[in-house]
C-alpha cells in the first residue's frame, strides 16, 4: 500500500447475535476509500451495532471484518481504536 493510501474496509458474511436475537445477519459489503457510503434502515435494524463492530466494541458472531485484507480480530485493540 502506498504512503497516504487508505485501506479498503470489507465485511464477509458478517453476523452478530445478542442472546437469541440476530442483530446483523450475513452482511457482505465493501467500503472503498474516497467514496461516501450511507448505512440506512429502520430503528433496530442493526446500524449502530454494525458500526460498533469495526472498533470491536462487540465481536462478530460469524464472518469477518477486514481492513486492508487484515481481520480486525488480528490487530491489537489499542492500535485498531487509535486508527479509527
Amino acid at each position: 500500500m502506498a504512503a497516504g493510501e487508505h485501506p479498503v474496509l470489507e465485511t464477509h458474511g458478517l453476523t452478530i447475535r445478542f442472546g437469541g436475537h440476530v442483530a446483523v445477519d450475513r452482511v457482505s459489503c465493501r467500503f472503498v476509500p474516497g467514496t461516501l457510503t450511507a448505512i440506512v434502515g429502520p430503528s433496530g435494524a442493526g446500524k449502530t451495532t454494525a458500526t460498533a463492530l469495526l472498533t470491536r466494541l462487540y465481536d462478530v458472531t460469524g464472518g469477518a471484518i477486514e481492513v486492508g485484507g487484515v481481520d480486525v480480530r488480528d490487530v491489537r485493540l489499542a492500535s485498531l481504536r487509535d486508527a479509527v
